[in-house]
């Protein structure tokens, strides 16, 4: 029953974050309770995790388990978002995302 449930959550979310997060590939949904987005962009990934929690959703930079060469981007949980919750998640990622690349990209 649990692994209907996360599985269930997993396809929810994904298809939320593919409708939802400009620009973002969502990696990692083979196994574990969360996935990775990574962007085309470069993306402030620190900051978006802040703004995300200011706003009510945990995330975890991804830039903070990369060893080598700096990669950005979102690892997100989704064992604890209920199905009807993927879509406004995803909505908000989509937002900040987009606000924090669009505010490095070059003028």
């Amino acid at each position: 029953r649990a692994m209907r449930t996360y599985r269930a959550r997993q396809g929810r979310f994904v298809a939320a974050c593919r409708e939802h997060v400009p620009g973002a590939r969502v990696l990692g949904i083979e196994a574990g309770l969360h996935l990775t987005l990574v962007f085309g962009q470069p993306l402030d990934d620190v900051a978006a995790v802040a703004r995300l929690a200011a706003a009510g959703l945990a995330c975890l930079p991804l830039s903070a388990f990369c060893a080598g060469a700096p990669r950005s981007g979102l690892i997100c949980g989704y064992s604890c978002l209920p199905e009807t919750a993927a879509v406004p998640a995803a909505a908000l990622i989509g937002r900040v995302t987009t606000e924090l690349i669009r505010a490095r990209a070059p003028r």
